[in-house]
C-alpha cells in the first residue's frame, strides 16, 4: 500500500514491483481522472503514451479505427498507449465518504479489462462505465 504517489521515480517502482506479481493498492492526489492523464510524471501509472508521426493514411485509418491508437492529435501525429497500467482499477474520491470505481467489461470494450482501456476510452472520449460508492451513517459501503 503506497499513499500519494507524486513523482516518476515512484511511479516506476510501482510499476516494477506489480510487474512481480505484487497486488498494489497507492493513492495519487487529483480531484478527478483528468487531473491524473494530465499529469505527465504519473501518467504511466495508466500505461502511458507516447506521441507518434504518421503518414496521411495511417492517420485516416487510425482515425476510423482507434484499436490501437489513443486518439488523432492532428493530421501527421498520434498517441499510442506505452504498456499496459499496473493497476487494474481506477477509484476516484469524490468527497470523504464518496467515491467512484471505474471498471472496464472485456467483451464491451473490446481488449483486456484494466485501467489502460480506461485511458484508452477516456483519450478518445468514449462513455466510461463507472459506479458510484459510498458509505451510510453506520460505516457500510454501498
Amino acid at each position: 500500500i503506497v499513499d500519494e504517489l507524486a513523482n516518476a521515480k515512484e511511479a516506476s517502482n510501482i510499476a516494477i514491483t506489480a510487474s512481480k506479481g505484487v497486488r498494489v493498492i497507492a493513492t495519487a492526489h487529483g480531484k478527478k481522472l483528468s487531473e491524473l492523464t494530465n499529469n505527465k510524471e504519473l501518467l504511466s501509472l495508466l500505461g502511458g503514451l507516447t506521441p507518434v508521426a504518421i503518414g496521411d493514411a495511417a492517420a485516416r485509418d487510425m482515425a476510423a479505427s482507434q484499436d490501437n491508437v489513443l486518439g488523432v492529435l492532428g493530421n501527421k501525429m498520434s498517441r499510442v498507449q506505452d504498456k499496459p497500467s499496473p493497476f487494474d482499477d481506477v477509484v476516484v474520491f469524490q468527497g470523504y465518504n464518496d467515491l467512484m470505481v471505474f471498471e472496464i467489461n472485456e467483451e464491451e470494450a473490446g481488449h483486456s479489462a484494466s485501467s489502460s482501456c480506461l485511458l484508452r476510452d477516456f483519450m478518445d472520449q468514449k462513455p466510461i462505465k463507472a459506479s458510484r460508492r459510498w458509505m451510510n451513517s453506520e460505516g457500510d459501503l454501498m
